[in-house]
């Protein structure tokens, strides 16, 4: 009866609409892989610039405060160390560091007789249209030749302020305790804490009737003098190298020293602060 044979097998394949669904799976399924992989890469590139700048403003304090700690190192007591130059945005002093009674002498064949490292300024400037912070030190011919020690920072990131001696072996002191002053105009020491509640922020830029983003300070009537010098407060403000597209352009206000800064924008920031004794000053 009919011996033919059934088989098995099928011809038919797959058809276009099958292989069509299949490619429509298949290319929402690697859309959302290749949307998690990039969302993934763009939250480590901002991370590691985060880091990165994190890293970087710890390792300029660092040096920053070491360097601070040595100032007005004099052990041979020849009363050659101490502080050149305390403004709200540079500073410079000097350390006998080996012992010798000179700071950084310049030789007749115009070299320099000492280490350089006796002379240090800190100050901001600007190479390539990277703002930096330099560690400057002495050249032979008088000036300064400035190594970079942290770049990114931003315009005013970087400021000083000073616990300073009132002239009886005392820390100068407001109401709510130690003045952290800064250079007047009018060549006085300018208390940062105008409201003089015991915090240097932005009460106190509106304190004296304006909301220029400058703290003006509270006139101390004492004369800057540099050698009075007894405590150093910094401020170092950073941003990443590059803007980060996810952030979402927030107002960003930072207080840095005798400065408010606000910013409209996707760059990262990180704000830094340290306060170093003198203890090299004496009392």
């Amino acid at each position: 009866m009919g011996g033919g044979k059934i088989s098995l097998r099928s011809d038919s394949g797959f058809t276009l609409a099958e292989i069509l669904v299949a490619m429509a799976v298949f290319g929402i399924l690697s859309g959302a892989v290749l949307s998690l992989f990039t969302k993934n890469v763009r939250t480590h590139t901002a991370q590691t610039l985060v880091a990165n700048a994190q890293q970087d403003l710890r390792a300029a304090m660092m040096i920053m405060k070491m360097d601070i700690r040595m100032a007005g190192y004099d052990p041979g007591k020849e009363n050659i160390a101490g502080f050149i130059n305390a403004g709200a945005e540079e500073f410079r002093f000097t350390a006998d560091i080996n012992g010798n009674g000179k700071i950084a002498a310049l030789m007749e064949n115009g070299g320099l007789e000492t280490d350089p490292n006796e002379d240090v300024s800190y100050l901001p400037y600007e190479t390539d249209g990277i703002k930096k912070v330099a560690r400057g030190l002495p050249n032979p011919n008088g000036t300064i030749n400035k190594s970079p020690l942290i770049e990114n920072i931003e315009a005013n990131g970087l400021r000083f302020a000073y616990a300073v001696n009132d002239g009886y072996g005392r820390y100068l002191r407001n109401t709510n305790g130690i003045v952290w002053a800064v250079p007047g105009a009018n060549g006085k020491w300018f208390d940062l804490d105008v409201n003089q509640d015991g915090f240097i922020d932005a009460a106190d830029d509106t304190a004296d009737g304006t909301t220029d983003g400058i703290i003006a300070g509270r006139d101390t009537g004492v004369t800057v003098d540099a050698e009075a010098i007894r405590g150093v407060q910094i401020w170092m403000l950073v941003r990443t190298a590059a803007q980060d597209p996810d952030l979402p352009s927030l107002n960003q206000r930072f207080l840095v020293g005798n400065r408010v800064l606000e910013y409209d924008d996707r760059f990262r920031r990180r704000l830094l602060t340290s306060t170093v004794k003198c203890r090299n000053s004496a009392l």
